[in-house]
């Protein structure tokens, strides 16, 4: 039986499936509520369930490889063939919280993940970025600050054990007051080469309410951009840049910060002399009212 395009109607349900679940996958973040990848055994369960999920549709998808009829050209089993191979299962994503130990003072020799530098008045990370916190907020408060990496373990084709893991977000608890929320900078290596300033919201400029609102979208190849969703919204009644405003959850500047990422333009990825589009480039929008 010739494998030809009509009869990939089967695969291409097969891939609209799993479209789905990895749109799924990329909701919101409620970072109270995301499972622990702290000890061996938690991390252990998180990624056996996520390798044994995607292995069942990644042995569905090598069910599916075209075989090549007598009857067929070498061509059109090539083009088919590629089409198959270019659509594996994709992604499977689970965003996990690890409580993270910070001690104080920097040294030059420090290995550990993070640390309280208190020249530079702020959290030094693994990758030697630094969150501001104030000295004085964080001698007064030291015993009950938590730190937390979001990280997404994802199962994914084009890992031999099919695992990845990165950071993709932190978050400081004051208790269980959040103070902080940010971004790693692997996610900001995309830089706009054109941005428009979003429209303030009239309501939160009625309120003087100020925040930030974080969203997430892809870049295409030609350096637009498309799929905006704001996955993060914080509101204060102070300078959000300030380091001891204390943020509440909000999703008033979501709206306009979606709107906005849509008018960013990028310099496309370049991966073998061709332009390719990028996902899950992170974005942030600060809301600052003028004091005058």
């Amino acid at each position: 039986m010739l494998y030809t395009l009509s009869s990939m109607f089967k695969l291409r349900v097969y891939i609209l499936f799993f479209l789905s679940l990895l749109a799924a996958s990329q909701e919101s973040i409620n970072f109270k509520n995301l499972e622990n990848y702290n000890t061996d055994n938690e991390r252990e369960n998180i990624e056996n369930q996520l390798t044994s999920e995607y292995r069942i549709f990644y042995d569905n998808w090598l069910s599916e490889k075209p075989v090549k009829d007598v009857w067929q050209k070498t061509f059109e089993y090539t083009e088919i063939l590629k089409i198959w191979e270019e659509n594996p299962p994709p992604k499977i994503i689970k965003k996990v919280k690890t409580n993270v130990n910070v001690e104080i003072g920097c040294t030059p020799k420090f290995v550990n993940v993070a640390c309280y530098s208190v020249d530079d008045e702020a959290i030094v990370l693994f990758d030697e970025s630094k969150i501001s916190v104030a000295r004085d907020f964080m001698r007064e408060n030291f015993e009950n600050i938590s730190l937390y990496f979001i990280t997404e373990v994802s199962a994914h084709a084009s890992k031999k054990d099919f695992l990845s893991r990165e950071h993709t977000h932190y978050f400081i608890l004051n208790n269980d007051e959040l103070i902080k929320l940010g971004v790693f900078e692997n996610k900001h290596l995309y830089k706009p080469v054109s941005y428009i300033n979003p429209i303030y919201p009239i309501r939160a400029q009625e309120r003087g309410t100020m925040g930030y609102a974080l969203v997430e979208f892809t870049i295409t190849d030609t350096g637009s951009v498309e799929n905006a969703e704001a996955i993060e919204g914080y509101c204060s009644n102070s300078d959000p840049n300030d380091p001891n405003t204390y943020f509440r959850s909000c999703t008033m500047f979501n709206s306009a910060s979606a709107r906005a990422a849509l008018k960013l333009k990028y310099k496309p990825k370049i991966v073998d002399g061709k332009a390719v589009p990028v996902e899950g480039v992170l974005h942030r929008f600060t809301y600052v009212l003028d004091e005058s």
